[in-house]
This record gives structure tokens, sequence and C-alpha cells, in this order.
């Protein structure tokens, strides 16, 4: 999860200190939590562009944009053209997990000009380097963020456009990013989704 700022302003921690006072939405769809400041992450693959509006903002987005807002916007499927496009990546870490991501987005006309869909599926793996020996466990803070992003546009009739969307994400951290000087926390420390 991530936490917002903007103009230096923000709750003091992410969780259990109150909600965020900057309004984020993704394609229009508000993401706030009523004990907690910080925001779903979100994958930049396929992205429109992001929009941060300053000041209040209240009277379009409520109550939680007292400092502003983030939109995050994403492709809007598009019934005109096919559309094929991705991404990988790769990373090492010294003294840990290799890392990786990849990436793919298409887009479809299913019927010219009227109705087409658009995926967007990533995954990103963040190899660890900090070893838990009271369970065994090597690379133990290791994590693993996969997305699925569905979108639908229909323009049946002139004048007349529907938009569905989902969005599916799903975030794993292994283990917290701390430990002693050789690379070792003493004690177990559970896994977290």
């Amino acid at each position: 999860m991530t936490q917002v700022s903007i103009r230096g302003v923000s709750p003091a921690v992410p969780f259990g200190g109150g909600s965020s006072t900057i309004g984020y939405y993704i394609d229009s769809i508000p993401f706030a939590l009523v004990r907690s400041a910080a925001v779903p992450n979100t994958s930049d693959y396929d992205m429109s562009r992001i929009e941060v509006l300053r000041g209040p903002q209240g009277t379009l987005y409520g109550a939680s944009a007292l400092n502003g807002v983030v939109r995050v916007l994403t492709n809007d499927a598009d019934p005109t053209r096919l559309e094929i496009k991705a991404r990988v990546g790769g990373a090492t870490t010294q003294g840990g997990a290799g890392s990786y991501r990849a990436d793919a987005a298409i887009n479809v006309p299913l019927i010219d000009d009227k109705l087409a869909i658009r995926v967007v599926a990533g995954v990103e793996r963040d190899g660890g380097w900090i070893n838990q020996p009271v369970r065994g466990v090597d690379n133990a803070n290791s994590s693993l963020s996969e997305n699925l992003r569905v979108k639908v546009a229909a323009t049946p009739i002139e004048n007349l456009r529907i938009d569905l969307a989902a969005w599916l994400s799903h975030d794993r951290y292994d283990a917290a990013s701390y430990a002693d000087d050789a690379g070792n926390q003493s004690h177990a420390v559970g896994a977290a989704r």
C-alpha cells in the first residue's frame, strides 16, 4: 500500500490514524478507507494519465479530498482498432533471489465501431534477500503482485457509450524487510496478504 501526500500534508501514520486527506480514484472509482490513509498499489502498465488536483476538492470529490485528489486513469477499450503490446523485465539482488515482471495488454474490437474489450494483465516478483533461520527460509522477504483489468466499451446507438470495468489485484508479502547485519531475522514473521 502507498500513502499519498500533497503539499506535505498527510496523516501521521498510514494505518489506524484516520482516513486520508487526499481523494484517490482509479478510473473514476474512489478508494477510501475509514481508519487508513493507505491506497492500493496500481500497475502503471497501459495507463492513460495521472491527474493531481491540488487544494480542497470537496465540492466535486467529497470530504476525503481536503488537500486534493489523485486520479489514475487507464486506457479505455477502443472499438476502432486492434492493439497488442507487452513488456518483460528482470533484475538480480546481490545475496538474494532474482526479480522479474511481465505485463501484456490486448484491445480487440468485437463489432467494428460498436463493441470492444481491453484486457491488461501483469505479474511482478521481487526477490528477497533476508533469511529466516528459525523457519529455515532463505530470501524470506520476497513479494508477488498480480493484477488483471478488463474493460468493455459499447456504442449501441449514436451519442450513447456504455463502459464496464473490472479490476482484480492480489499482493503477497512474505516477510518484513528488516534484518541484523548478517541478513537474518532472529524471529519468524508470517506471510501477509
